[in-house]
């Protein structure tokens, strides 16, 4: 898999793919903040700029690839609830931020993520390679199981 992904209309770029085969709307990104350890992101398929625009089918298979990367992330990485951020303030391209949270580790962990006064450093790559690989092999299994 390339270690980048980028939408052929308007450039928004993937950064740390997770080659992830029963995602069925979305393509999966790790980032590597110590912050928050297992931060991901999903990027819809093809180039979309509004939730509101999506069809049916689409919306279903967009918050079912959320909610499976949701129920694998939280366990894996120990944290107590997982946050969700649908913005496109900044970046026009539908994408989903997944985002766990640990309150017994964070300085304001009742405040949305970019509320976090921690300057963002990276995970050792040992880490953001151990997590992509679990979750990797937590996509290849098929749904349902």
């Amino acid at each position: 898999m390339p270690d980048d992904w980028s939408c052929p209309t308007c450039g928004f770029r993937l950064y740390l793919p997770v080659d992830a085969p029963s995602l069925r709307a979305t393509r999966l990104g790790l980032y590597s903040d110590a912050r928050f350890p297992g931060r991901a992101i999903l990027v819809f398929n093809r180039h979309a700029e509004h939730l509101e625009d999506l069809d049916a089918p689409d919306l279903q298979n967009l918050w079912s690839d959320v909610a499976s990367v949701g129920r694998i992330l939280r366990p894996l990485v120990g944290a107590a609830r997982i946050n969700y951020g649908v913005l496109g303030n900044a970046n026009q391209h539908l994408h989903v931020h997944v985002i766990p949270r640990n309150p017994a580790s964070e300085p304001l962990p009742t405040r949305p993520p970019w509320s976090d006064p921690r300057p963002m450093t990276e995970l050792p790559s040992a880490v953001t390679e151990r997590f992509r690989g679990q979750l990797q092999a937590a996509l290849h299994q098929p749904r349902g199981t």
